[in-house]
């Protein structure tokens, strides 16, 4: 469906799950005489709120949108009024706009559209924004004049000789995707990402249309535009990451996002001979970005719309990262002519030796050099090596070309192979660069070799590329440390965490108990945490995740507690919704399991209100590093509940936030609700006392760390099996003491009894 004028000011139909209604008092009434209707009420020369209505610009399925003038002001704006449906989904709009007006203003983006006022009248709702930049004429006020979008932008484009360079397209999008990350950080989604709704002001993009926000994620398929829209087998992800990887298609090749994925349909109108080596290197990267963006595995996709935005910024300049690796690789080219010199050497040494037949044999595989031509195989080295250190790639690949024609025995050493490599990307010829250092001569466990590829490719910015390349030697090869190490930095830059660390564990499994391996490990991976600080939070923020994996059936029983008024489906649902949110935590995916734990609140509300769900809430939030929301979090009326059960897993939770004085406050309240009078059950025992000294010892008060020791000797005392508690004290206390050195001091120096 298309609109005259195209963007926020016309864009506004929507597909929900049930038919349109008609406004409460014209009930039967279609939607186009319910559209009459509110045209009778908005009026030229009307004036809302100290708006003055000058022209109607545009028209969607549930509302229109005038220009108006500020009476006050005398400058335009835009005004948009939505009429009511019903009394509950005009109230859903209306605190929507309040919900976004809130989140805008206090985050401060320029990149998402100011809604300037908003009312609510018989008329129905209505807001009034800042007017976009237009065409067509000066004055907006001129029916010739039309606001500038960029599917305006798009459509023009097409009409010209050439498309919008890499740099351009990169320019638009990025804010956009700022954007999109304060709605994000807000709560918020946005649902109707696309060319239309992108406006431009004083000739820079914002994002508009806000009709459709809210923070319903399970209504991803019900709302939006046809293309844009998410699909259904999209859940468990950011809905409008879809919506913004279809625009990115759109804005690179003019073509609708029914067309994404097909290699039919990669290059812009002008077709793919339009493009420069370069432009073209560069629209197959940003495609590889909307394919990772669109990805059917939630956890392959980008944690957020910062990581997004990040993989979209362009590369640096190739050939100012090449020359760090130039020394290198022209060290590794005298090392292979000096091996292959020495096989013929050896060949000859071994004949006159009179070596076994088997070594003659392999030795046969290679043909005779006169001295004559090892000294052109020196020569043909040499020269590249130092075309190389001078960036004259053109001689350095006729160099090693001739080299690797002439004695074909030489495409048996990586090192040639990486030459020629180097000086390709040097010469800007991108992909034949990626299909020399694929080739088969790479697989092969040399170390050095394998790290000097690493830096190609990362100076290719193909980081995928430089993970596939070291997984398969280390398929063929088995594990290797230095091996693990890179491919542990390539997963970093594409944001895989969680397979950074694993290469660390592997790493050292090769030798679990050796002293050194643990050092050199050590000493590799130290260095990447100062490296990418996003990889040290991770680090530090994932120390506890195994202990809370291994705790899981609480949380788990928490969301599956036998309700005997749903259906056996409905159990099994949150049963394998828990499921999903588990294996989103163990492989790090924090996003994913907190966006599987707010469908599962949303459809469930009082599962909030349980205090060990919202703790792992709280650390999901932790692990993001929105501290905001983990503060507001902690402050649910929730956690002032105080009863023993869960208990043991409330307290590890809340030291696990930093919240040692909180969980301390726990545990005196529920020591408070005991009756020491009576015996204790089995159950409780010096439970309480026990959890207490931790929060204690965590705040280094070994004090009283110290009197619930005296007091769980005390209630032995009145056990029943008085022994056999006291031994069990002993032990508990002696591990606080081999964990907290301090409180160790502390006993030491207490006066005896």
């Amino acid at each position: 469906m298309k609109w005259a004028y195209p963007s926020i000011f016309s864009t506004f139909f929507r597909f929900e799950d049930e038919s349109p209604c008609t406004l409460s008092e014209n009930r039967g009434v279609s939607m186009a005489q319910t559209i009459s209707h509110l045209r009778m009420n908005a009026q030229i020369d009307q004036i809302l709120d100290g708006y003055r209505l000058i022209r109607f610009l545009g028209r969607g399925g549930f509302g229109e949108v005038w220009l108006c003038r500020s009476e006050a002001m005398g400058d335009y704006r835009a005004l948009k009024i939505i009429p009511s449906t019903s009394a509950s989904h005009l109230q859903k709009e209306y605190d929507a706009l309040l919900h976004y007006r809130k989140a805008a203003s206090s985050l401060r983006s320029p990149n998402l559209l100011l809604v300037e006022h908003v009312n609510l009248t018989d008329v129905g709702l209505f807001y009034v924004m800042p007017l976009a930049d237009g065409s067509g004429a000066d004055d907006p006020a001129d029916l010739a004049w039309v606001p500038t979008t960029l599917g305006r932008k798009i459509h023009e484009k097409k009409e010209s000789a050439s498309w919008f360079a890499s740099e351009e397209i990169i320019a638009i999008m990025a804010p956009v995707l700022g954007a999109l990350q304060t709605l994000s950080d807000a709560g918020l989604i946005h649902r109707d990402v696309k060319p239309d709704n992108i406006l431009f002001f004083d000739g820079k993009p914002c994002l508009g249309d806000i009709s459709l926000l809210g923070r319903d994620a399970e209504m991803i398929t019900h709302r939006g535009t046809p293309g844009y829209t998410t699909p259904s087998w999209y859940i468990g992800g950011q809905p409008d990451m879809y919506g913004a990887a279809a625009t990115l298609y759109h804005l690179l090749t003019g073509n609708l996002p029914d067309k994404m994925g097909r290699s039919s349909f990669l290059w812009p109108p002008q077709g793919e001979k339009s493009l420069t080596t370069k432009e073209r290197a560069e629209w197959i990267r940003l495609h590889k970005v909307i394919r990772r963006a669109c990805e059917e595995k939630t956890a392959e996709r980008f944690l957020d719309f910062s990581a997004m935005a990040k993989n979209l910024a362009p590369s640096p300049p190739e050939v100012k990262k090449l020359p760090r690796i130039l020394l290198a690789i022209c060290s590794l080219i005298g090392i292979a002519a000096a091996t292959v010199v020495a096989v013929f050497r050896e060949k000859q040494s071994d004949r006159s030796s009179g070596h076994s037949k088997a070594t003659d044999q392999a030795n046969t595989q290679l043909p005779e050099l006169t001295e004559e031509q090892k000294n052109d195989y020196r020569i043909l080295v040499g020269l590249s090596e130092a075309y190389l250190k001078e960036k004259n790639y053109s001689n350095a690949l006729a160099t090693i070309e001739s080299l690797l024609s002439t004695y074909p025995q030489a495409r048996t050493q990586p090192q040639y192979s990486i030459t020629r490599a180097a000086a390709l990307i040097g010469l800007d010829r991108r992909e034949e660069a990626i299909k020399e250092l694929k080739s088969d001569v790479h697989l092969s466990p040399n170390i050095a070799a394998a790290s000097i590829r690493q830096g190609l490719w990362l100076s290719l910015q193909e980081w995928q590329e430089a993970e596939n390349d070291l997984s398969r030697i280390l398929r063929k090869f088995g594990p290797n440390t230095i091996l693990l190490y890179h491919r542990a930095e390539s997963r970093i830059l594409q944001d895989k965490m969680g397979a950074a660390r694993e290469d660390q564990k592997r790493a050292l499994a090769i030798k679990p108990n050796d002293p050194q391996q643990i050092d050199l490990v050590t000493q590799l991976w130290k260095p990447l945490e100062a490296k990418y600080p996003a990889y040290a939070h991770y680090c530090k923020s994932t120390a506890t995740d195994p202990w809370i994996i291994q705790n899981w059936d609480a949380i788990t029983q928490e969301i599956t507690a036998i309700d005997p008024q749903i259906s056996p489906d409905a159990q099994r649902g949150r049963v394998g919704m828990a499921k999903m949110m588990k294996d989103h935590f163990q492989q790090g995916n924090y996003h994913s399991a907190l966006l599987v734990f707010e469908r599962i609140t949303e459809s469930l509300p009082f599962l909030s209100e349980r205090p060990l769900l919202s703790l792992f809430r709280a650390v999901l939030y932790q692990r993001l590093n929105q501290s905001e929301k983990l503060k507001a979090e902690l402050a649910r009326h929730c956690h002032q509940e105080a009863k023993f059960e869960q208990l043991d897993i409330r307290v590890p939770l809340l030291d696990i936030l930093g919240q040692a004085a909180e969980a301390e406050k726990l545990c005196t309240k529920v020591i408070a609700s005991i009756d020491l009078a009576k015996p204790l059950s089995n159950e409780i025992s010096i439970r309480p006392w026990h959890l207490r000294a931790l929060a204690r010892a965590a705040q280094s008060n070994f004090a009283g760390i110290e009197e619930d020791r005296i007091t769980a000797l005390g209630i032995a005392e009145k056990s029943s099996e008085p022994k056999s508690l006291r031994a069990d004290i002993a032990t508990t206390w002696l591990s606080i003491e081999s964990s907290y050195p301090g409180y160790a001091e502390y006993r030491k120096n207490l006066p005896e009894k």
